[in-house]
């Protein structure tokens, strides 16, 4: 099937096996290729030219290799990541563990096309799961629970700031699209945008980085040729890109969103909210009651569901997890246990299962991820001095803690993360809607 968005075309196969393709136009490619050749020209230097008027054709010819390499991967980071993501959820595309990149063809004169594999997946899910049965775990009785949920409410309603108003601050997400300008004099833009988050870092390292978006507004733009943005696009290269920066939106660090919060965990009253509260406040073996919740629903499906699974794919997954226990600092005491090989491999099926469930469940009840999705799931992040909040998110699918500056694609949070927070939420919603908490 294919699929085309201005410039940029996507077509794919699922059974029996998984392929699709990415296609950049001659419109993308080209101005792009020219610029790198004017920009190489003033620097190139070389025996027989005087410094900046270095013949384009012999640039061409003699740092083709280099440039090609370059433009595989500025098309990629700036262009095709992000357009994947998104389509691959649009086109209701389930599969196991993530695509792989086979291979690139780029005419630096023409077009450019990027081929991946992927193993497709079609589980067998229960054709009523809204009304399977689930008892949820019981809440402690702390008789401060409730103090502390009404405290927490009414210290952010004082703190909300004017939204029409509000100047980006350190430690705040910022959303923003970044276009490169391929002809600087006249300041003349590709014709092709990403859509992308940072977070603000108070780090005296990063402050000229952060000084770039301190106290802009939405719809401010600002020109950069910061060696930040350079390396986003690529560092094969050393060209001297300038970039367009307009700012989409701010998820402040300094108050939490109650609207935000409604819509991720679909809460319609204060009092569902304070209910919500609770459940995060409520814990049991330093578990809280919102893990529990959501580990047990996410048990319920994966025992009334069929997914089949292929080892290759459970081998990869497990190489993931050993990757990531290696950063635990008691990595080698768990490497010492006996049954730690049956672990990594029964963690890694798991894993794959929750995957796959959720990305079909998203398929089938038609949920799609939007801006206000990723400012929902940011808003939980913020807010350092309440982290309990955090306990919203359940552990497996928390953003690792994002060192800044970060910059990630806009779909990074929702479709790269398989949009774990609204899915994951709906099956919780449904599951255990008719919860009276006592």
């Amino acid at each position: 099937m294919d699929v085309s968005e201005k410039n940029i075309s996507f077509s794919y196969t699922k059974f029996p096996t998984g392929t699709f393709s990415v296609g950049i136009s001659q419109d993308l490619v080209r101005p792009i290729y020219n610029f790198i050749l004017q920009d190489q020209q003033l620097s190139f230097h070389t025996r027989g030219f005087q410094s900046g008027i270095v013949a384009p054709g012999y640039i061409e010819k003699t740092c083709r290799h280099t440039i090609v390499s370059h433009l595989k991967e500025l098309f990629f980071n700036h262009c095709v990541l992000g357009f994947v993501c998104r389509q691959m959820h649009l086109n209701r595309i389930t599969m196991i563990g993530e695509p792989e990149l086979a291979d690139v063809y780029i005419d630096p004169e023409n077009s450019a096309r990027f081929d991946f594999n992927y193993a497709p997946v079609d589980p067998t899910l229960p054709r009523q799961w809204k009304k399977l049965i689930y008892r949820t775990p019981s809440r402690k009785g702390y008789k401060d629970l409730d103090k502390q949920a009404l405290s927490f409410f009414e210290e952010e309603n004082k703190t909300m700031p004017n939204q029409i108003d509000q100047k980006i601050s350190p430690g705040d997400w910022v959303r923003f699209s970044i276009s490169l300008i391929i002809d600087k004099k006249n300041r003349c833009e590709l014709s092709h945008s990403d859509i992308l988050w940072i977070k603000i870092g108070t780090e005296t390292i990063n402050k000229d980085i952060a000084a770039i978006f301190l106290n802009r507004k939405r719809s401010d733009s600002i020109i950069s040729s910061h060696d930040f943005f350079q390396n986003y696009v690529s560092n094969k290269l050393n060209a001297e890109y300038e970039f367009i920066i307009r700012i989409l939106d701010i998820v402040p660090y300094e108050y939490f969103s109650f609207d935000l919060f409604k819509k991720q965990f679909f809460l319609s009253t204060s009092q569902d909210v304070h209910s919500k509260f609770i459940e995060v406040l409520s814990t049991r073996n330093d578990i809280t009651q919102r893990h529990e919740i959501v580990t047990s629903v996410l048990n319920l499906l994966i025992n009334k569901s069929i997914i089949m699974i292929p080892q290759k794919c459970i081998d990869l997954e497990k190489e993931n997890v050993v990757q990531s226990l290696r950063e635990n600092p008691d990595y080698l005491v768990f490497r010492l246990q006996s049954n730690f090989k049956n672990l990594v491999t029964s963690l890694a099926e798991r894993q794959l299962k929750e995957h796959i469930i959720l990305d079909a469940l998203a398929h089938a009840e038609g949920l799609s991820s939007t801006d206000q999705d990723v400012r929902a799931y940011l808003n939980l992040m913020q807010k350092q001095k309440n982290l309990f909040i955090r306990s919203c998110l359940h552990p497996k699918y928390m953003t690792k803690k994002f060192r800044s500056p970060k910059i990630i694609s806009s779909v990074f949070v929702c479709a790269k993360k398989r949009l774990t927070m609204l899915f994951i939420s709906l099956p919780v919603h449904k599951c255990t809607k008719k919860i009276v908490y006592m």
